[in-house]
């Protein structure tokens, strides 16, 4: 039967064709690019604030840390906006709009995503989440006035290849290490379900190749 070769060469050319090189961004990258969202909104009440100088709470040195990327993101923001970007301990006299904040959340997650047809036989997939939460405090150190207070949260999402996890990893700086946690219950019968079904179209349309 010529749709039966068909259905189950195109069924073949997907399961088995190579995933695609290229490595999606690095934990690093993606934690980054979550507290980056994460320093927007409070900056962004500023926009119409006249004073350019900005005063930036400091991270203290040493290794990499996600107050030392937010650090990084609300300095870069600032300076975008032809602002000037000081640190607190560079300065004692000079007044300004503090920025103040307190990492609150900053964690990775996996899940896993559902194969689809026959998942056993193609490369497994997961969900990575970026959770983060941030509690800010945006205000006039000179004249008090509040221009942003409260918690910023934000969750960026995606789909990796489970095989490629360990190249996203950066074990040196343990908060690019995500943990797995369990997909919902409703996926625990569907997947052997699909899979099932999926099995039974693949004897079906062996047989019937075998017949012509």
């Amino acid at each position: 039967m010529k749709t039966a070769r068909i259905l189950l060469a195109a069924f073949f050319f997907f399961e088995f064709a190579p995933a695609g090189a290229q490595l999606p961004p690095s934990n690093l990258q993606f934690l980054q690019a979550a507290l980056r969202a994460c320093a927007a909104e409070p900056v962004a009440t500023l926009a119409a604030v006249p004073d350019s100088l900005i005063v930036i709470a400091r991270v203290p040195a040493g290794a990499e840390s996600p107050g030392r990327l937010l650090q990084n993101a609300l300095t870069e923001i600032i300076r975008a906006q032809n602002r000037q970007g000081v640190f607190d301990r560079e300065t004692v006299s000079r007044k300004g709009i503090a920025v103040n904040y307190a990492v609150v959340q900053a964690q990775l997650t996996y899940s896993r995503l559902p194969g689809g047809w026959l998942g056993w036989l193609r490369t497994a997939r997961a969900q990575r989440s970026a959770q983060v939460a941030v509690d800010f405090d945006v205000h006039h150190e000179s004249t008090g006035e509040i221009y942003f207070q409260g918690l910023v949260q934000i969750v960026h999402r995606d789909t990796v290849q489970a095989g490629q996890i360990a190249g996203l990893e950066n074990t040196a700086v343990p908060m690019t290490v995500g943990r797995w946690v369990e997909r919902e219950r409703t996926h625990r019968w569907l997947e052997p379900a699909v899979l099932v079904a999926a099995t039974g179209a693949i004897v079906y349309a062996f047989y019937s190749l075998r017949s012509q």
